[in-house]
């Protein structure tokens, strides 16, 4: 019986990193955020208390937390003639 000693690994570089992320089916990036489909998701600093006032009225609303938060974005710019 012979023994085989397995290869080293080789060291992961950011371009192997890279490369995986970008072969993902959402990994491409706007530079803004990773794509999920048709949309990007991003990261959003917000204020503990309005966090649970919003997540309070999106299950009030029946809504995900996203979903009210891209609503109300959107009112916003219908209000100032931007959509």
């Amino acid at each position: 019986m012979t023994i085989i000693t397995p290869p080293k690994p080789q060291p992961i570089t950011e371009k192997d990193v890279e490369r995986f992320v970008n072969g993902a089916i959402d990994g491409k990036s706007t530079g803004r955020g990773i794509k999920r489909g048709k949309k990007e998701q991003i990261a959003l600093i917000i204020d503990p208390t309005l966090l649970d006032d919003a997540d309070r009225l999106a299950e009030k609303m029946g809504m995900s937390r996203s979903a009210l938060i891209c609503m109300g974005l959107y009112r916003m710019l219908q209000a100032e003639g931007e959509r």
